[in-house]
């Protein structure tokens, strides 16, 4: 193991710690090792029952993140064995099963003269030694002030799979708990031994589960890579395997490196990971988009059935056969796996197998808490899911557990326990199923709309301040749906972006309505007559408004403005809204509808830039050209008629979790 240099610390994990240490107790450090390096990210809440937090967010932590350390108040660094800390300390590190484990001692009065403490085992794990550490703030704020900077530099790996979760289940008993914690902890066993093998999809990259395997040539790995029963029975190694699968990386290689071994299969990847093509001498500028809608690298794992790795754990010895005859029932839980792993590009690829699979087993742990804490006496078993979810403030993913059919009202004991581990507002939804994030490798399965078609923009106005929406959004416009309305349906396609939002916000589980739908809304609540609905009649902001409260029980506040200069002086509450709601905004009137992202705006001057998105777009889901030619983007203020009259629709967000 490389000795730790540095611990970087978030500047914004320093003012969390400051303010979570007004209650009593510890907290966990939350981040990444690299090397010599490790980088805290975030904090939990202050404590009495930190092993207790421990077990929760090591489970719900992607692969590449993991528990640090803790933090806690004190103005001087204690390195012996009566620190009332250490206790505490050997059993994180147990639990853990790591070998090192930093202790942050924040001094209220003078936070950079605060000291970080290195608990280290030494001489085969049986000593504990204590030191001091350097630590450094740093800023965690990317250039482009869409988000935090812990995507930038790192590399998302996905693996979906489905491993069946098997168990013998008596009703009767009172044993069920410690029957499918022995049955995971037996799959673990499996998963991070030298039977589980990974493959990097649309290449030939075999990943290892030990390092041995790892630096072996190619010719020397035939009883890992695939043994394969022939036509008579026997295990001979598969040619076909071995030519096709080769351990092509050595050793001092980094993931970034992998990219070079990946053959391009899609328009999508060439555009978003245009270094992989290292033949292309002429490259055009990327579009710039949010780590999200960069493609992730997409893994398989194998596990092996017939291994000497197997052979040689089992003692050459005549079979013995027990039967016992008994009533009981064999569960077989499918669980379909969705295991992300973040890591720094320079991350060695030797240390890439260990840390997927400890990613994989968080996930069936997670599972097991899922499926035993929701259970119910004579009921099926819950089947577990997997959410990747936003942490608030953050560019962190925690990766949820929630049973699949259990309804959202019932979780929200779950989720207020979340909010306050993470110090979160109790105002918004931010761990409901919703919240998942949408990946852009999932978004043709939600129909094909765009994400946030806004990220990566420039306003080039210089000493203005961005307000912008907040969360996710799909973009909806002319002509999708394969339903013609060209020329009338603008303000329709503005509010099915705003229902999108409270969506992917977590707001509400109701469907993004179609043309006819919302015309009924209209009838229903008597605001139109029965021969609106089919029509191709417009409709305003007023009207979106009626739909939001109908539908989603949202309240919407409605600014008026005579003419488009009157709007060019709305900027100081336009960005109030955007700060403080962060909800598209609908804007009609005489005119054609369009809906606001954001503003920049300059206070002093006065200046100031709408990002609009146009509704008014025909064409497909291309998001360059998009961007290109204007349908999303920053407008001035002579965007608007000098003449027109406008009224704003502005959603107010609901209270809740």
């Amino acid at each position: 193991m490389a000795e730790l240099q540095d611990v970087f610390l978030q500047q914004s994990v320093l003012g969390s710690i400051s303010e979570a240490l007004k209650n009593v107790g510890i907290g966990l450090l939350i981040g990444e090792e690299n090397g010599q390096l490790m980088t805290v990210w975030c904090c939990t809440r202050s404590s009495e029952r930190v092993q207790v937090d421990a077990i929760k967010v090591n489970n719900i932590l992607p692969g590449g993140l993991n528990v640090l350390g803790l933090y806690r108040i004190s103005d001087s660094s204690v390195q012996n064995d009566d620190d009332p800390i250490r206790p505490t300390v050997e059993a994180l590190m147990k639990f853990l099963k790591t070998n090192r484990f930093i202790v942050f001692n924040y001094a209220d009065q003078h936070p950079h003269s605060s000291t970080m403490l290195l608990f280290m085992y030494c001489n085969s794990g049986y000593d504990l030694d204590i030191s001091t550490v350097p630590w450094t703030a740093v800023v965690d704020d990317d250039a482009g002030g869409n988000r935090g900077c812990f995507l930038d530099g790192h590399i998302r790996f996905r693996l979906k799979t489905q491993i069946p979760l098997k168990f013998k289940y008596e009703p009767k008993s009172d044993k069920l708990i410690k029957v499918i914690k022995t049955e995971v902890e037996e799959l673990c066993k499996v998963i991070s031994s030298p039977l589980t093998v990974f493959h990097v999809k649309n290449s030939c990259v075999l990943l290892f589960n030990n390092d041995e395997k790892s630096t072996n040539k190619p010719e020397e790995q035939s009883s890992t890579e695939g043994n394969v029963n022939n036509e008579n029975g026997d295990r001979s190694p598969s040619p076909l395997i071995l030519q096709r699968y080769q351990q092509v990386y050595s050793p001092d290689e980094t993931c970034d490196d992998l990219y070079k071994y990946i053959e391009i299969t899609s328009d999508a990847d060439k555009s978003f990971i245009g270094h992989m093509d290292t033949s292309q001498k002429k490259k055009k500028k990327p579009t710039i988009v949010s780590e999200f809608q960069k493609p992730a690298i997409s893994l398989d794992m194998f596990l092996s059935i017939s291994s000497d790795t197997k052979t040689k754990q089992t003692p050459l010895c005549a079979p013995l056969i027990h039967q016992r005859q008994d009533d009981f029932r064999q569960v077989c839980i499918p669980l379909q796996l969705d295991v992300l792993t973040i890591v720094p590009c320079s991350y060695l690829l030797s240390q890439l197998p260990r840390t997927l699979s400890t990613a994989v087993c968080r996930q069936i742990q997670a599972a097991e808490c899922c499926i035993t804490e929701h259970h119910r006496q004579g009921s099926n078993f819950p089947l577990p899911k997997f959410y990747h979810i936003e942490l608030l403030g953050s560019s962190l993913l925690l990766s949820i557990t929630y049973p699949e059919e259990i309804d959202e009202n019932l979780l929200e004991y779950e989720r207020r326990h979340l909010h306050h581990l993470f110090r979160l507002p109790l105002t918004s939804p931010i761990f409901r199923k919703r919240n998942g994030v949408v990946f852009q490798e999932d978004i043709a399965a939600l129909g094909g709309y765009l994400i946030n078609p806004h990220v990566g923009l420039s306003s080039g106005m210089k000493a203005g301040t961005l307000h912008l929406v907040h969360g996710r959004y799909a973009y909806h416009h002319y002509m999708q749906d394969n339903f013609d309305d060209n020329k009338w349906g603008c303000a329709y396609r503005s509010l099915q972006t705003i229902i999108s939002w409270f969506r992917f916000q977590g707001y509400t589980d109701v469907p993004v309505p179609s043309h006819r739908e919302i015309q009924q809304v209209l009838v229903d609540i008597e605001d139109k007559p029965t021969s609106f609905v089919g029509s191709r009649q417009w409709i305003g902001s007023f009207e979106v408004g009626y739909c939001l409260d109908h539908l989603l029980n949202v309240q919407c506040r409605v600014m008026s403005v005579n003419s488009g200069v009157e709007l060019a002086s709305r900027g100081r509450e336009l960005s109030m809204h955007f700060d403080g709601q962060g909800t598209p905004v609908m804007i009609g009137g005489g005119v054609l509808a369009h809906t606001i992202l954001g503003v920049d705006y300059n206070e002093i001057t006065g200046d100031l830039k709408f990002l609009i998105l146009d509704p008014h777009y025909t064409g497909g889901e291309d998001l360059k050209f998009i961007q290109d030619h204007g349908w999303c983007g920053w407008k001035g203020t002579n965007f608007w008629e000098k003449n027109a009259h406008y009224n704003l629709c502005m959603p107010q967000r609901p209270v809740c979790i």
